[in-house]
């Protein structure tokens, strides 16, 4: 019998490979990165013979031994081998060693844990009853193992945003928006969007997006927007952030525009007396909706006009003539009211001014007028330097205008009554005169300043014997009724 000749029939695994792209940085352009792979794994395969030994010849009905022998001619391990041989036609088997399954005509061995450098040997032993030539096929199998690693991941996105809870109308505030991944894997393509209410602007319109690119896990990027408050109001900023896979957070933040507003009104009176106290009333009103801060008050006084006393502490500067006042805020709605008392010290028309600051930027002033006069206070004395007075003798009469008042008087005018039994020899004064029948009438005089006088003086006649009065009777501009005098005289005879 020809010796039967085996054959090898070696296994190849394929496996598969992924490239990866390293990260780009975040950028405000889309990013097409491909997604990231690890480095590719391979395996090496170890190496099988086989080899068949068994006699050249044998006779019928005798026993054949066939021995077949398996090397790894490699450098690495088999997990397990596979052995399969095909009993040829006409052969009958009759033992395995190590026991094969056997289907059929076909046996089969599986070897595990075959090392390398080391070999195997199985045997078969047959029965042939007949003459013929025997063909038989071993065929060997190596199954081996190249493991595949793939982490799979789950980014996630969250959102924040630090926006002032209060700002002021017209005034700029700045909105800080925080995105995270605080997932395991890298989040692609990330755009974060604010869209802004009415009462907030920004150059690029009320919904204003920003591409961030791609954020790696664990990864915190932060975006300021600049934006204008325009419109006082309450409102709701809504900022939201997307990414590839359908990743999406959101966020809303309160932010209240307020309006900031001050007012100041003075009031005063109309009229004042010299030397007599003027109280001014001053009010500060917040009309707005938000609190004002390191409010000042101001309050600068006509130079003829002393200061005496103001409330809530207000502080005089003596060099400046001014009173000032200081407060840390003015709430919303709130009004101080402020008085400050003086005292003119001069006549004519006084304005005082006052101006009132607060933060932000706010001002107002107020101012009210008074006009200052005196008091108008005119006598008149009347006196004869002869009484009693003989039949045919003078006396004279002196008439004596003064003006006790703050204030000067306008056309100052004497008249004075001669009684029956008198008559005028002489007269002198400070202006021009006429008689009227009984009757001495002075010309007015244009001004008579406060502490000021005037003198008139008459000689007269005692013609018939008797008692008499003399009278005289004072006007001006700012008299309603005339100042009047009397001066009694007797006359006799020898």
């Amino acid at each position: 019998m020809r010796k039967m000749i085996g054959s090898c029939l070696m296994l190849l695994v394929g496996t598969c490979l992924w490239a990866q792209s390293p990260p780009e940085p975040p950028r405000l352009l889309p990013n097409d990165a491909p997604a990231a792979v690890g480095p590719p794994i391979e395996r090496q395969i170890p190496h099988f013979t086989v080899e068949i030994r068994s006699p050249e010849q044998i006779n019928v009905g005798m026993p054949l031994d066939c021995e077949i022998i398996v090397r790894n001619r490699g450098d690495r391990a088999a997990e397990s081998v596979l052995v399969e041989q095909e009993a040829p036609p006409g052969a009958q088997v009759l033992q395995t060693e190590p026991a094969a399954d056997v289907n059929g005509t076909k046996l089969r061995w599986t070897l595990a844990d075959f090392g390398a450098g080391t070999e195997r040997r199985l045997r078969v032993r047959l029965q042939v009853q007949r003459e013929m030539e025997l063909n038989t096929l071993v065929a060997v199998s190596v199954a081996t193992a190249a493991p595949l690693k793939t982490r799979v991941t789950r980014p996630q996105l969250t959102v924040k945003q630090r926006a002032p809870a209060n700002v002021l109308a017209g005034n700029p505030a700045s909105i800080q928006i925080e995105v995270a991944n605080v997932g395991t894997g890298p989040a692609s393509k990330v755009i974060v969007r604010d869209q802004l209410p009415p009462g907030l602007h920004h150059p690029h319109g009320t919904d204003v997006a920003m591409e961030l690119g791609t954020l790696g896990a664990g990864e915190t990027r932060t975006v300021t927007l600049d934006v204008q408050a325009v419109s006082p109001g309450q409102y709701v900023n809504q900022v939201s952030v997307t990414g590839d896979g359908g990743l999406t957070a959101k966020n809303g933040t309160e932010v209240r525009v307020g309006q900031a507003g001050l007012l100041l009104v003075q009031t005063g009176p109309l009229l004042r007396y010299l030397n007599t106290e003027t109280v001014f009333q001053l009010e500060m009103t917040n009309p707005g909706d938000v609190p004002v801060r390191q409010v000042q008050l101001l309050d600068a006084l006509p130079k003829e006009m002393l200061f005496a006393e103001a409330s809530d502490g207000g502080r005089y500067d003596k060099d400046a003539h001014t009173v000032e006042w200081r407060f840390d805020a003015l709430l919303p709605g709130e009004t101080k009211r402020i008085s400050l008392k003086t005292v003119p010290t001069a006549p004519g028309e006084m304005k005082n001014r006052a101006v009132a600051k607060a933060a932000p930027k706010l001002d107002a002033k107020a101012e009210s007028n008074v006009n200052v006069v005196g008091v108008p206070a005119l006598t008149v004395e009347l006196s004869d330097d002869a009484d009693p007075v003989g039949m045919g003798e003078t006396t004279t009469l002196t008439m004596r205008v003064r003006n006790q008042g703050t204030s000067a008087h306008t056309r100052v005018q004497m008249l004075a009554l001669i009684p029956e039994g008198w008559t005028i020899v002489g007269v002198e004064g400070s202006t021009s005169h006429r008689i009227i029948g009984r009757q001495l009438l002075f010309a007015p005089l244009a001004q008579l300043e406060a502490k000021a006088e005037a003198l008139y003086k008459m000689q007269v006649r005692a013609d018939v014997a008797g008692d008499y009065k003399f009278k005289v009777q004072l006007q001006s501009d700012q008299l309603r009724l005339p100042v009047s005098a009397e001066e009694s005289t007797k006359v006799f005879k020898d």
